[in-house]
C-alpha cells in the first residue's frame, strides 16, 4: 500500500524540479499592430515555415516577448506563431498619449506606421486638417494622432498651431463635418486613400451608390464619405455631383464704428500664423492658416476683437490681436483690364503651383518657363490664383507676365426644335446633334433591357442579339451603362458637368462651352431618342479612350453594323459631330443604313449630306 504513495511523491518531486526549466512569458498578454505586411512563422527565425502573411495594420495578440527579435503572437485568423518584432508596434510602445500641441497639414500628407518613408501608409490626411502631436523626439518625423489613428508624419508638412486648439475628428468619423453636396457614382468606382490613382484603394463603390461630398480637391478628385462612414477620395469623372449651398454664415452685427473712420476697407498684415475662420470666435470652423507677414484686406472692423477680412479668394474672420492695420485702401477707378474676371498669363521662370498663397503650402507641380496660364484672381498682389491645365492653385506674381484680359466666349446656343410635322420622326436616320434638336413631336415607345435601362422598341431585338453575340463570339462582357434619357436627366448630367468645370476654375460661360463637348446640351442628345446606348466592358467601366482596348469594343467596332448600329462619334470626326471621341456610344440606324455608313467610312452627318438629306 506504500508503493503508490512513493510513486506519487516521486512524481511530484519531478514536477517541482522541472518547473524552473519551463519558459516563463516575459510579457503579459498584450496587443499590437503590424507596421507592414509581415510573415507569421512556426518558430523564431526566417528558417521556419510561414503560416500566413499578416497585412499592414492588423491587430495581433502578443503572447511572449522573451526573444527580443521574435515575439510569439496570435494573428487575427487565430493562428499562433512567431513574428519579427521589428514590424510590431506594441500597445505599450506608444508611450504617453499627452498632446504636446496641434498642427495643421500644409499638403496632402501620409500618416505612416513608423518614422520614415519605408513604413506602411495608414491613410492620407487632407491639406489643412488638424492633427494632435504626441511626440517630437524625432525632429524629422512627429508621432501624431488623427481621429482614431496614431502614427508618424513628416514634420516638413506640419504647421504648428496653439496647444489649446481642439483636434477635430477626421472626416471619416465626424458627424459634424461640413458637406458641400452629394454625388452618385456612374460606374463601379475605387475609393482611395488620396486624391489620385497613385493611392491605394480602400474598396469599390457600386454603380449608382450615393456618397456625401466633403471637399473638392481642385484636381478633378473629391473627398467623400460613404453611407458606411468610410472616408476617402473618388475621381470626379465618375461622380454625378450635386453641390449644395455653403453653411449659412452667422448674421453679422450691425456695424458700429468705434472711430470716425470713413474708409470702407483697410490694408492689413498678419503678425503671426493666424487662423481664418468662418465666424468671429474660436468656436467657428477654420478655413486655412494665414502665414506670418501676409497681406490681407480688412472688410469690417466693427467687432473690435474679430475683423472680417479677405485673403486671396477666401473671406472670413480673424482675431484682431494678430493684425497690423496699415491704412485705408485707396480705391481708384478701375481700368478696362482691371474689370476683367480672368486674364491670360505666361510664366517667366520655372515656377511652383501651390495649394495656397505662400511658400508654406504644398506644391502641386512645377510649371515650365513660358507656359500659358489663366489668372483667376489678382486680389493678392503677391500671389495670383491661376489655372494650369486641370490644376487650380496659387503662383507667385513675381514670375507671371500678365498678357491681357481673357475674351469671354458666349454660352453655347440651344437649337430650336423643329416644329411638329416638319421632320419624319420615324426615320431611324433622324439627326440629333449640337445643331439639330429633338423634334417637338418626337415620341418614343420604350422597352426595358434590365438594370433600369430602356430603349426604343425599334432597336430592342437587334440590340439584345448584338449583346448576346458579342459575349459569345467576342469573348467579351458587354454592359449597357446608359440608354434612353429624359430631358430632365440630360439636364442634370449637363449641369453637373458644368459645376465640376467651374469648381476646377473655369468661368461659367467657358464651363458651359467645354461641358457641351462631352455632355450634350439638353434637347440635343441622341439618348433622348431611345436609339443610342453607351456600352462598356463589364471589366472596365471607365468612359475614356481605354475602352477601345477592351474585348467588347474591339468586337463591336468590327461587327455592330451587322445589327444596325454605328459607332456614332469616331476618333477623327469631332469637328463634324461636335462631340469628342466616344468609343462606347452606339446609335441605331437600321441594318441597311449601318452597312452603308460602315463601308463608306463616314460619320452620320457626312453620310446624310452625301445622300442629300
Amino acid at each position: 500500500m506504500k508503493r503508490p504513495a512513493r510513486r506519487l511523491a516521486a512524481l511530484c518531486l519531478a514536477v517541482l524540479l522541472f518547473l524552473p526549466c519551463l519558459p516563463i512569458s516575459a510579457h503579459a498578454a498584450s496587443t499590437g499592430t503590424t507596421t507592414a505586411y509581415v510573415n507569421l512563422r512556426t518558430g523564431p527565425g526566417t528558417d521556419y515555415a510561414i503560416l500566413e502573411t499578416v497585412p499592414l495594420g492588423a491587430q495581433i495578440s502578443i503572447l511572449d516577448t522573451g526573444n527580443p527579435g521574435w515575439y510569439r503572437v496570435t494573428a487575427p485568423s487565430g493562428n499562433s506563431g512567431y513574428m519579427c518584432s521589428d514590424y510590431i508596434l506594441a500597445s505599450g510602445d506608444a508611450g504617453t498619449s499627452t498632446v504636446l500641441f496641434t498642427a495643421r497639414t500644409t499638403a496632402f500628407v501620409n500618416l505612416r506606421a513608423g518614422p520614415g518613408t519605408g513604413y506602411g501608409i495608414y491613410l492620407t490626411v487632407p491639406l489643412g486638417d488638424t492633427v494632435s502631436v504626441l511626440d517630437t523626439a524625432n525632429a524629422g518625423w512627429y508621432r501624431v494622432q488623427y481621429g482614431s489613428y496614431t502614427g508618424y508624419m513628416s514634420a516638413d508638412y506640419l504647421q504648428t498651431q496653439s496647444a489649446a486648439t481642439p483636434t477635430p475628428a477626421p472626416p471619416d468619423t465626424s458627424a459634424s463635418a461640413d458637406p458641400i453636396g452629394t454625388a452618385r457614382t456612374t460606374a463601379v468606382l475605387n475609393i482611395r486613400t488620396g486624391p489620385s490613382t497613385g493611392y491605394r484603394s480602400l474598396g469599390l463603390l457600386d454603380n449608382g451608390e450615393t456618397v456625401t461630398v466633403l471637399e473638392n480637391c481642385g484636381n478633378g478628385w473629391y473627398a467623400v464619405r460613404t453611407s458606411s462612414n468610410t472616408f476617402g477620395y473618388c475621381s470626379g469623372d465618375y461622380l454625378r455631383v450635386t453641390l449644395g449651398t455653403s453653411p449659412a454664415p452667422q448674421p453679422e452685427p450691425t456695424p458700429q464704428p468705434s472711430e470716425p473712420d470713413t474708409a470702407t476697407r483697410w490694408n492689413g498684415r498678419t503678425t503671426a500664423f493666424v487662423n481664418l475662420r468662418s465666424g468671429p470666435s474660436t468656436g467657428y470652423r477654420i478655413y486655412l492658416t494665414v502665414p506670418l507677414g501676409d497681406a490681407i484686406t480688412i472688410l469690417d472692423r466693427s467687432n473690435s476683437g474679430w475683423y472680417r477680412v479677405q485673403y486671396g479668394s477666401y473671406t472670413g474672420y480673424m482675431s484682431s490681436d494678430y493684425i497690423d492695420v496699415l491704412g485705408a485702401v485707396q480705391d481708384t477707378p478701375p481700368s478696362e483690364e482691371d474689370t476683367a474676371t480672368r486674364w491670360n498669363g505666361r510664366t517667366t521662370a520655372f515656377v511652383n503651383l501651390r495649394s495656397g498663397p505662400s511658400t508654406g503650402y504644398g506644391i502641386y507641380l512645377t510649371v515650365p518657363l513660358g507656359d500659358a496660364i489663366t489668372i483667376l484672381d489678382r486680389s493678392n498682389s503677391g500671389w495670383y490664383r491661376v489655372q494650369y491645365g486641370s490644376y487650380t492653385g496659387y503662383m507667385s506674381s513675381d514670375y507671371i507676365q500678365v498678357l491681357g484680359a481673357v475674351e469671354e466666349t458666349p454660352d453655347p446656343t440651344v437649337p430650336t426644335p423643329p416644329p411638329a410635322g416638319t421632320v419624319d420622326v420615324s426615320d431611324p436616320l433622324l439627326l440629333v446633334n449640337p445643331w439639330n434638336a429633338v423634334p417637338e413631336d418626337y415620341a418614343v415607345s420604350l422597352v426595358s433591357i434590365g438594370d433600369g435601362e430602356s430603349v426604343d422598341q425599334r432597336c430592342y431585338g437587334d440590340l439584345m442579339q448584338m449583346l448576346d453575340d458579342c459575349a459569345v463570339y467576342g469573348n467579351a462582357q458587354p454592359y449597357v451603362c446608359s440608354s434612353y434619357r429624359t430631358n430632365d436627366t440630360q439636364t442634370r448630367l449637363y449641369e453637373n458637368k458644368v459645376d465640376r468645370l467651374i469648381a476646377q476654375g473655369y468661368s461659367p460661360s467657358d464651363a458651359r462651352t467645354e461641358a457641351a463637348k462631352a455632355v450634350a446640351i439638353p434637347g440635343t442628345s441622341e439618348h433622348q431618342l431611345g436609339l443610342a446606348v453607351d456600352i462598356v466592358d463589364l471589366r472596365y467601366q471607365v468612359l475614356d479612350a481605354g475602352q477601345e482596348d477592351t474585348a467588347t469594343q474591339q468586337w463591336l467596332m468590327q461587327n455592330s453594323w451587322k445589327y444596325g448600329f454605328i459607332l456614332r462619334y469616331p476618333n477623327d470626326k469631332t469637328a463634324v459631330t461636335g462631340i469628342i471621341y466616344e468609343p462606347w456610344h452606339y446609335r441605331y440606324v437600321g441594318r441597311e443604313n449601318a452597312k452603308a455608313i460602315y463601308e463608306s467610312g463616314l460619320c452620320l452627318e457626312e453620310y446624310l449630306q452625301a445622300q442629300g438629306k
